[in-house]
């Protein structure tokens, strides 16, 4: 079965903003959070990968509420964030200050 792959673009000041989950703030200077709005009590993989692809977080979170994600120590730049939910793979970016 293949996955259906979502691709969406944050810019400043904006919210990734979709029917399963939204992630803010962007640009993020701490952390960023990710609202699940479907998908409840599911256990899904969360990556970032810097712009060069190199692979910077890689763990699993539960979408039952809202899930806080540490990027204090990440440099300034833009980040890019895979979120894969049953056979779903949700791509977006978000900016780092």
């Amino acid at each position: 079965m293949e996955a259906v792959i979502n691709n969406v673009i944050a810019g400043f000041n904006s919210v990734i903003n979709n029917s399963e989950f939204k992630i803010y703030p962007s640009p993020a200077s701490q952390f960023i959070t990710i609202s699940f709005r479907k998908f409840a009590d599911e256990k899904v993989e969360l990556k970032i990968f810097n712009m060069t692809g190199t692979s910077l977080r890689n763990q699993t979170i539960n979408s039952e509420s809202e899930s806080i994600i540490d990027v204090k120590d990440f440099p300034s730049g833009i980040y890019y964030i895979e979120i894969k939910m049953q056979e779903n793979l949700f791509r977006a970016k978000f900016v780092k200050q």
